[in-house]
């Protein structure tokens, strides 16, 4: 709108001051002007809000879009390392009796017993490194917890192995993260 029209129905004070004040009283053009400026300026607010509006709820669903699909991305990345070692778990049972069988026995100081040993270590690093970690049980003194063992027999309890506890493992369990990949199988004391 041109300045010398908005001139026209206002003007200064003569005493100085800035406050403008209408010159006569409104007649009903001045009103349908003053609308008509009042008017496009309203309008423009409401549809910049609505934008605005609109801006904010396409972003927060971007951004909520962008955390699922990264969730799924995770949980897929958690489900295929614990498919991976679910499949070599047999292996590593076997390891372990391989293991534990050359220390009773003359093999126990063989020199490619030492590279079993350092194969077997290796290997546990690469699963600790991926989250992966066997149960840890001490005969005696851990209590069975169904949620992460299955008993398949009870001895008496003794001193040595107190009511609820585990008195032998029979194989060892395994833990990814929280999630327990295999339970381990043991016998309690009763």
């Amino acid at each position: 709108m041109d300045r010398h029209v908005l001139r026209r129905y206002f003007h200064k004070d003569t005493d100085g001051s800035n406050e403008e004040t209408p010159q006569n009283s409104p007649s009903p053009e001045d009103e349908l002007l003053r609308e008509a400026l009042e008017d496009p300026c309203e309008s423009l607010r409401t549809e910049l809000e609505s934008v605005k509006d609109q801006l904010l709820r396409r972003t927060a669903d971007f951004s909520n879009k962008e955390r699922r699909y990264l969730d799924r991305i995770a949980e897929a990345k958690q489900e295929g390392i614990a498919s991976a070692i679910t499949g070599l778990l047999p292996s590593l049972d076997t390891l372990d009796k391989a293991l534990e069988s050359s220390h009773s026995s003359d093999l126990a100081e063989h020199p490619w017993m030492d590279g079993i040993r350092q194969f077997a270590k290796q290997l546990e690093k690469s699963l600790h490194d991926v989250g992966c970690t066997k149960q840890e049980i001490i005969c005696g003194q851990t209590l069975f917890d169904p949620s992460l063992h299955e008993a398949i027999g009870k001895v008496p309890a003794s001193d040595e192995f107190p009511s609820g506890s585990i008195s032998q493992v029979l194989q060892s369990g395994y833990m990814l993260g929280e999630k327990v990949l295999r339970v381990s199988i043991v016998q309690i004391a009763e």
